[in-house]
C-alpha cells in the first residue's frame, strides 16, 4: 500500500508518535508494465527498466526477464485431451456405521481384568482400547495428569485429595495427549489455588470422564462415554479421592446415573449447590472452565462450589 502524505499530514503523524518512512521502492503497479500487441491474441510482458536497474536483494534464478519469458511460453502450452472419467457412485459412510453397537460393548472392558492390571499396565490398555466408537476415531489417548508438577511423572497412584473430572477431551486436549491445556488449564489452576489446593503435599489428579475426543458428526456418544467410565472408575479406586470435582455438564450427565442421592433432573442447575456422592465419595458438581471462559459472569457461583468443596475437605479433616 502506497499513501502519498504532504509535510502537514506527516507533521501530524510524528505529533501523534507515529513514525513515518519515506520508501523508495518503485510502486508495484509500476514495476512490471504489461503491453498487448494488437496483432497477436497473446499478451507480452515487458519488465520495467527500474526492474532492470535493480540489484538489491534479487531472487536467485528468478529476474523480471525470466518471469517474462515463462509467462509468455505458458500461452504456447497446448491444451491436453482429458478421457472422461467412469461415473463413480459415492457410498457415504456414516462415522459410527460397521463398529459394534455400543450397547453390546460393555463385556469388552470386565472389571475384573482391570482390577488385575498395574497402573503403567492400565495407561496402555487404554491407549490400545477400541471397546467403542470413540477408540475407533483416536488420534490420541487422554489419560490424566496430577496438578502439581512434582507428581507429574509418577508410575504409582497416589492418594489424592481432589479428583478433577472434566468433560470429553477437546481437539487440543487430544494433540496434547493431556487433560486442561492452554486457558483451560490456566483457569483451572487458578480455581485450585484459589480454594488452597495447590500444595505440593496435596496431591491432585486431574483427567476426562472418557479418555478420547468424542469425533465430530459421532451420533448418540453416551453409550461410549459410559463403556469408557470403566477407565475413570479404575483411576477413582487407585487414587482413592477424598473427594471429586466435576467441571462440565458433559461430565456431569455421564455420572448423575450413578450418584447418590440421585439428582431431581440433569441440568447443571439440578447438579451444583448439593453434596452428592459417587461410588461413595464425596462429589460437587460446577462448570466447565471452558464455559466460564465464554461467560466470566457465572465464576461467582463456581466460587460457591469451591466453597462447598472445601467444606467437604475440612469434614475429612484435609484442610
Amino acid at each position: 500500500m502506497h499513501l502519498a502524505l504532504d509535510a502537514r499530514q506527516k507533521a501530524m503523524l510524528r505529533e501523534m508518535g507515529v513514525k513515518v518512512w519515506q520508501t523508495t521502492a518503485t510502486p508495484i503497479s509500476q514495476a512490471l508494465e504489461v503491453s498487448f500487441n494488437s496483432s497477436s491474441e497473446n499478451p507480452t510482458f515487458t519488465p520495467d527498466d527500474a526492474w532492470q536497474n535493480k540489484t538489491a536483494n534479487p531472487v536467485k534464478g528468478y529476474s523480471p526477464t525470466t518471469l517474462a519469458s515463462q509467462a509468455n511460453s505458458v500461452n504456447q502450452v497446448k491444451p491436453i485431451a482429458i478421457s472422461p472419467l467412469p461415473h463413480i457412485v459415492s457410498q457415504a459412510t456414516p462415522l459410527d456405521a460397521n463398529l459394534v453397537a455400543p450397547e453390546a460393548l460393555g463385556a469388552l472392558l470386565p472389571t475384573d481384568q482391570l482390577d488385575a492390571l498395574t497402573w503403567p499396565e492400565l495407561i496402555t490398555k487404554a491407549n490400545d482400547c477400541d471397546s467403542c466408537r470413540l477408540g475407533h476415531n483416536r488420534q490420541k489417548m487422554v489419560w490424566g495428569r496430577f496438578a502439581h508438577e512434582l507428581h507429574q511423572h509418577q508410575n504409582i497412584p497416589l492418594k489424592t485429595s481432589v479428583l478433577v473430572v472434566l468433560d470429553p477431551p477437546s481437539a487440543y486436549e487430544e494433540d496434547a495427549a493431556s487433560p486442561a491445556v492452554m486457558q483451560v488449564g490456566k483457569l483451572v489452576h487458578a480455581m485450585l489455588k484459589a480454594a488452597g489446593l495447590d500444595s505440593e503435599h496435596r496431591p491432585i489428579f486431574i483427567s476426562n470422564v472418557s479418555k478420547c475426543r468424542i469425533p465430530t458428526g459421532l451420533r448418540n456418544p453416551q453409550p461410549d462415554i459410559t463403556i469408557c467410565l470403566a477407565y475413570l472408575n479404575q483411576q477413582i479406586k487407585r487414587l482413592q479421592p477424598t473427594t471429586i470435582l466435576v467441571l462440565g455438564w458433559g461430565a456431569a450427565q455421564v455420572l448423575t446415573s450413578k450418584m447418590e442421592p440421585r439428582p431431581s433432573g440433569t441440568a447443571l442447575g439440578h447438579l451444583r449447590g448439593v453434596v452428592q456422592h459417587y461410588l461413595g465419595i464425596p462429589t460437587i458438581v460446577s462448570f466447565a472452565p471452558a464455559y466460564l471462559i465464554r461467560n466470566p459472569q457465572d465464576k461467582a457461583k463456581t466460587w460457591d462450589d469451591l466453597c462447598l468443596l472445601m467444606q467437604c475437605l475440612e469434614d475429612k479433616k484435609e484442610i
